[in-house]
Formats: structure tokens, sequence, C-alpha cells
């Protein structure tokens, strides 16, 4: 223990002290005392302390390197006895439930102790979420965070170990008032029945008899809901057996027909891979299909940008007989978590509805793409209009899109080949790119501007200063007619790295040697490297060099260009962002440059400056 973070009601803020010997003493010798009684304490045929294999997954669950080996060991000593007795006291509330209520509720009281106990526990392990050795802490923010914040377990070298009853985050209170509210708010009079069974075979459930099927899907690896979840599985089974024998019953949650890409991460899942996922997501959406009514509805949400991942999806739904009738991009993501900061992270979940197909004709390119785009542009006037930007904007397009083309079975090339999901996917992307282009550079100047300077503007726009996966670059750069390797180039605005890739702002490439000159040819360079070497040159004090170089890298009309550009990128940038304040500075200054030097007198210079 290296610190403790006092919080006061009657004071603002919080302060830091160092620990006291008696502090340090009950977080480690007293608790490890405790601690040891517990362990001889069973819950009938369970041993209190969960002793449960941790899973192993490759970039994943990678902390058995380290030493942790059971779920018990992502614990410290006063953690574990603080969860104990919580586990206990939701066992312990059966008997005084039963007494107190009995007599009022007849043979309703089943319900109601099960009820009651399986809250209590939920209570318990939104605590515990923050209640481990796992739990770090928000320097900004100042508070704990859960132990899946990233949505993986990987080796956390300091953690914050939380006071559960001080009432300051990941405390009983909080959990508690997450439960109630919950509670409060999906309270109906209906009763439900709850099956657990596999989407790929939903047997139990004869055909065209279900009025509503709502799904949010998995995606390839992205998460291991499986083997996360048994983070909280053990402590429930050990609070709850006894209420849900059937849904509690195993040692750990069930993996082995989990719609999961995972072969890679372990060789026990050798048998999932990316065709096992995508064969089940085919399976599940036919099942869809069978179970809904002609009239029914199907609503699916997701919030993935990956091309691929979209890809996947609507080919299942189509295949499956599914056409999309409405899609609704919805603000569910909080912008602080974890998961979101530094990445090309949505806000948004796209809502999509469909609806059973009724058309089972082909129809043709030629005869689609108009539909197509009056569709997009109609959706994209209210999207825009209600404030969707970046990759929200892109993903919220899609929706729109796959309504226009799931009307036929088939949409065909005048060739006879069927136009896939990804060469779809590319269309939507350019036409969108050319859609935000037009409003943020503002009407008839969007079309002077050439494919690579579109490319950063767009990129800018969307994903700021992100890393995004390298197959959505290339996707993004032919949409937009650039070559990729040309992007990634040295000379390139792309910085790739691994599958990574981000964009590179006039900093990284003011060294970059000839930046934004025109080719031997003549040829000019791209108006974005004309920008970026102009913002370096303002920045390092050289007026007479960048007029120079401004004389001889545009045309006449091309300084009222960059200078459009440059402001675009000012309007889709943050405040406070540094290349948004080097162009702001640039566009005040820039219009007040020297004369450039007469072309007899640049002689051996102006050979230097390119």
């Amino acid at each position: 223990m290296v610190a403790v973070v006092v919080e006061r009601a009657d004071v603002n803020g919080k302060s830091y002290r160092l620990p006291t010997s008696h502090e340090i003493a009950m977080a480690t010798s007293r608790a490890k005392l405790e601690l040891e009684k517990l362990r001889e304490i069973w819950i009938e045929d369970l041993p209190l302390i969960p002793d449960e294999e941790l899973p192993y997954l490759r970039s994943i669950f990678n902390v058995h390197v380290y030493g942790y080996r059971t779920w018990a060991s992502l614990f410290t000593a006063r953690q574990l006895v603080t969860v104990c007795a919580f586990v206990i006291a939701v066992r312990s509330i059966e008997g005084s439930i039963r007494k107190r209520y009995e007599e009022t509720l007849g043979d309703r009281i089943d319900q109601f102790v099960a009820a009651v106990m399986t809250l209590s526990a939920c209570v318990v392990d939104r605590v515990i979420n923050q209640g481990n050795a796992f739990t770090r802490w928000n320097n900004v923010g100042e508070k704990a965070e859960g132990i899946f914040a990233r949505q993986a377990l990987g080796m956390l070298w300091d953690f914050v170990e939380v006071n559960p009853f001080a009432g300051a985050t990941g405390g009983v209170d909080g959990a508690l008032a997450w439960v109630l509210k919950v509670v409060q708010r999906n309270s109906f009079p209906a009763s439900a029945d709850v099956i657990l069974g596999s989407s790929e075979r939903m047997d139990v459930i004869a055909d065209k008899t279900v009025d509503a099927v709502v799904t949010d899907p998995p995606y390839y690896d992205a998460v291991p809901y499986a083997n996360l979840s048994d983070f909280f599985y053990v402590w429930l089974r050990r609070m709850l057996g006894s209420i849900h024998p059937d849904a509690l019953a195993a040692s750990e949650t069930p993996k082995r027909s989990e719609l999961v890409q995972l072969a890679e991460r372990n060789k026990k899942y050798a048998y999932k891979t990316a065709e096992f996922f995508e064969s089940g997501m085919s399976r599940t959406f036919g099942e869809i299909c069978r179970v809904l009514k002609d009239d029914g509805i199907c609503v699916v949400v997701y919030a993935h940008k990956s091309t691929g991942a979209w890809e996947t999806l609507l080919k299942a739904m189509l295949e499956a007989g599914l056409v999309v009738t409405a899609s609704w991009p919805i603000e569910t993501e909080m912008g602080d978590r974890l998961r979101a900061q530094g990445a090309a992270a949505l806000a948004s979940s796209v809502f999509i509805v469909c609806r059973k197909r009724d058309s089972v004709s082909d129809g043709f390119l030629d005869d689609v793409e108009p539909a197509l785009q009056f569709r997009l542009h109609e959706r994209l006037d209210y999207f825009w209009s209600q404030g969707i930007r970046g990759a929200d904007f892109f993903m919220s397009a899609i929706g729109p899109a796959v309504e226009v083309f799931g009307r036929h079975k088939r949409v065909l090339k005048l060739s006879g080949e069927e136009v896939s999901i990804a060469e779809l996917l590319d269309k939507v992307r350019g036409i969108v790119a050319d859609y935000a282009l037009q409003r943020i550079v503002h009407g008839e100047a969007a079309g002077n501007v050439d494919e690579a300077s579109r490319f950063y503007v767009i990129w800018r726009w969307a994903f700021g200063t992100a890393d995004v996966e390298s197959g959505e670059a290339i996707h993004m750069a032919q949409s937009m007619g650039c070559e990729f390797d040309e992007l990634v180039a040295d000379k390139g605005v792309l910085n790739k790295k691994g599958d990574k890739v981000n964009l590179k702002g006039p900093v990284q490439r003011q060294k970059v040697k000839g930046l934004g000159a025109p080719a031997a040819t003549g040829t000019l360079a791209p108006l974005i490297d004309v920008l970026h070497r102009a913002a370096n040159l303002w920045a390092a004090g050289e007026r007479q060099e960048l007029s120079d170089f401004l004389a001889a890298a545009l045309p006449p009309e091309g300084s009222d260009r960059m200078h459009r550009l440059a402001q675009s990128i000012v309007d889709v940038l943050p405040p406070g962002d540094k290349e948004r304040g080097l162009y702001e500075n640039f566009l005040v200054g820039a219009r007040s440059l020297p004369e450039p030097t007469k072309q007899d007198d640049l002689g051996f210079k102006q050979q230097e400056l390119f």
C-alpha cells in the first residue's frame, strides 16, 4: 500500500496521504488470518473461495504468466474476505424473507425469494467489478475503473482497493442504486419465460410464432463474452446455486457453441475459426427468419466500425431472407469509457429494423444505384441535421443503403455478376465521403480538391488522431480514388504500424524532403502536401522561404484553395488541438507574406527549395 485516498462529505475533491501502520496491517496480516478461516467453509459441494481455473486467451487473458491461476487469485486477501461476507449474507436472507412474507404471498413466495436473492447477488457482482486487484485508478476522474474496462484481462501493475462502505465509486451504495434503477425502469405487469438455449437451434419455438426478435450479435474475436462472464459467474453460483439450479449447475459458463472466433487465442478452441463464426451467424439468422411471423420485425443492434463485421452481418441477414426497412443511429456508448479513449470508437449503435423479404426478383445495379443515391442523401441530410458526425456518420449510412439493396434477392451487374456486400459498402463509403466533403469544404469548392487532400480531410473528420485497422484504411482509400501504398509511403499522409494506421499531421511530416514540390514533369503536388509544408515554414518563422515556396508550388488560383482546405480541417478539429492551432495561426498571417523572390534572383536557392 503506497497511498490512501480520502474523501470527505464537507470538502470538495479528494486528498491523498500515506497509509498508517494499522491500515497496512488490516490490509495484509489481519486479512490473511481471516481468509484462512474462510478456506474451511464449503457451500454445498463448492468451496466458498472460488478455485476454478482462469482461462488463457492470447492477448486477452494473459495474467497466467504472472502467476495468477484461479479466479480467487484476482483479489487481495481483504477483498476476498469482504466478498465472502457478501456471499454468506445473500445466502442467509432466504429464511428471513420466507418468514416475513410467506403468509402474505402464499404460493408466490418462491418467486419472490428468487427475485430478491437474485437482485441482491447482482448488487454483489457489481461491487466485485471494482473490488478486485485489477481495478485501475483513473487519474483524471479520480475514481476507480472496473476490471473489464478494456473487455480483457491483462496485467495491471498498480491498482486501487475500494472501500465498499465508504459511499465512493465502486461501493455498495452505488451498486444498489444501479440495480434499483434497473428494477424501477423495467418493472412490467406481464410475465415472461426465459429459455436458455442456442440461437442456432431454437427447437422449442414453432415456425412463424414470434412477433419481434431483438439481438445484439457478437463480432468474430472482439469480445470473449463467456470467458469474461465467468468472473461473475463463479460468485453467482455460490450465492444462487440452489435458487437457479438449472442455470448455475455447470462449473463455468457454456463455451463450446458460443459464436466467437478463438482459434488463434488458444489451441483448445482450434475449431472456433472465422468460418465457424460465419456459419453460426448464418444459421442464427436463418432461425430468426423461421420463427418470425410474416408481419414480425427483427431489430439488430450493431456498433462496429469494421467493414468485415458489417459484411458478415448483412450477408447473414440477406441470405436468411430478411430485408432492412429502417435504421436509426442511437447514442448508446459512454464517451468516457476506457475503450473509447484514444480510439476510433463509435458513440452510437445502429438499430437496424428488418422484416421478411416479399420480393424474390433480381435487380440490376444501373437501376438500383440512382435509388441508392437518393435514399442515402435523404437520410444523410437528416443524420447531419441531428449532429451525427465522424465514424458514426459512416456507420449510419449502411442501414439506408441496405434498405435499397435488400429489396431484391440479388443485385446484378450488366455482366450478370452479383454485386457483393463488400462492393455495396465501398459504394456507401464513397457516397458518404463525397457528401461529407461537400458539407465540410462548402459546396462547389469540394470539387476542386484532389484525392489525397479529400482523403486527409475526411479521415480527420471521421477518426481524428485515432488508430484505425489497416483493412478499413484500405477500403476507405479505394472508395476515394487513392492508392493505399502511396498513402503509407514515406511521403504519404498515413503512418502504418502493424495492423494499425493513423494520419500524419504537418509536424510528423516536417522532415519529408521535397514535400509539396511539383514533380519533375511539372505535375503539382497534392494540396495537403503544400499546406503541410507551408504550415511548417510558417511555424519556423521562414516567411520569405514560405512565400517563394507557395509561388512555385501553387497555380494562380491555388492560394485560395489551400486556405479553404486549411479552414476545412480547422472546422473538423476540436478546440485546443495543436494541428488546428497551427493552421489558425497560418491562416491569420499567410495573407501578409512578403512578395516572392523574382525568378531571376532565385538562382541556386530555387533548386535547393525542392
